[in-house]
């Protein structure tokens, strides 16, 4: 997830709203965010909600790899976050594509990759797909590390 630009500059870089402040690098916000159990990510995007009222920026939540205890590497992380949201419709899901290989998923060849949007489709849906971050990845197949090519 990256840093966004809020219309309440007070909610910034405050820990309980699961917003990073704007100057942290987006892959340090991308781990701050990313840290605990689904419920407590579910709760800070619930608090960010709350705090910004009628804010129309859609937050996209990214797929990861999986390296040591983040969250995001198994599309039932992401799902449960999902459910777990009072209001679901700020969130969507943008898929990395090194991410997923690193995390074990497979998209190829054509019959694996159907497969994989098969059980994106279950457990998301295809909806909540707004974005994709297309790229290799320098590791195997299910490494869980986290290494664009």
């Amino acid at each position: 997830m990256r840093p966004a630009l809020l219309a309440d500059p007070s909610v910034l870089g405050q820990p309980e709203s699961g917003l990073p402040h704007p100057r942290i690098e987006a892959d340090v916000a991308h781990k701050l965010l990313w840290a605990g159990e689904p419920a407590h990510v579910a709760d800070r995007r619930n608090e960010a909600h709350r705090r910004c009222p009628g804010f129309r920026l859609q937050v996209l939540l990214e797929t990861t790899a999986g390296q040591g205890t983040t969250l995001g590497h198994r599309f039932e992380h992401l799902g449960r976050i999902l459910a777990l949201v009072k209001e679901p419709r700020r969130l969507g899901v943008c898929l990395d594509t090194c991410h997923v290989v690193a995390a074990g998923y497979s998209l190829w060849p054509l019959r694996d990759y159907q497969a994989t949007f098969r059980e994106f489709d279950r457990v998301i849906g295809l909806k909540k797909l707004k974005a994709f971050h297309l790229n290799d990845s320098l590791k195997p197949p299910g490494s869980r590390v986290d290494r664009h090519a």
